[in-house]
């Protein structure tokens, strides 16, 4: 059959009507499938869905047994830190801080002319606190509290102020004996 440009339409539905198949025989076999199609679709979306939120779940439990795991040896690291630092230190070991017990006498290199000039010493307590304190003059009037630093016997270093009496036979005045 021989069909022109102008009678194209009436050859289009000569081929429907000669394979037997209306448009509404094709609606109705392709909205099943395409229906199939969908709900198939879905039912595979809603199953990865499931898998993968219980991998995750698995994921987030491996990842948070490892946080405490990790958590629990940088608490061991620390604890073996802290004792190792207070074994190692050389004063007073006071809430987490070691306080080295040390003492300065101003007038220490001035021996024994040290009562006639009145010094100090300053000195680190136990509460880790610096502190001064002067030499004095006794209540007599004639002797001198010299303040000087005492070194712990027990090698570490630390020192701790003391106080020696010293007369002065010329009398003592801001601390000092007064030069005859």
């Amino acid at each position: 059959m021989d069909y022109s440009s102008s009678n194209q339409s009436e050859a289009v539905s000569d081929i429907v009507q000669r394979s037997n198949f209306s448009l509404s025989t094709i609606i109705n076999i392709m909205i099943p499938v395409f229906i199939s199609i969908l709900i198939i679709g879905s039912i595979v979306g809603i199953i990865l869905y499931f898998i993968l939120q219980i991998q995750l779940s698995k994921i987030k439990k491996e990842f948070q047994q490892q946080i405490s795991q990790l958590t629990e040896i940088i608490s061991q690291k620390e604890a073996q830190r802290e004792e190792l630092e207070k074994r190692n230190c050389k004063g007073i070991w006071k809430d987490g801080i070691c306080i080295r017990l040390t003492c300065l006498d101003s007038d220490a290199n001035e021996k024994p002319n040290d009562i006639f000039i009145k010094g100090y010493v300053t000195f680190t307590n136990q509460n880790g606190t610096e502190s001064t304190l002067n030499d004095e003059c006794a209540q007599s009037g004639f002797q001198v509290n010299e303040m000087y630093c005492n070194v712990y016997p027990d090698g570490s270093g630390n020192a701790y102020p003391a106080k020696q009496t010293y007369d002065c036979p010329a009398g003592c005045s801001d601390g000092a004996c007064i030069k005859r």
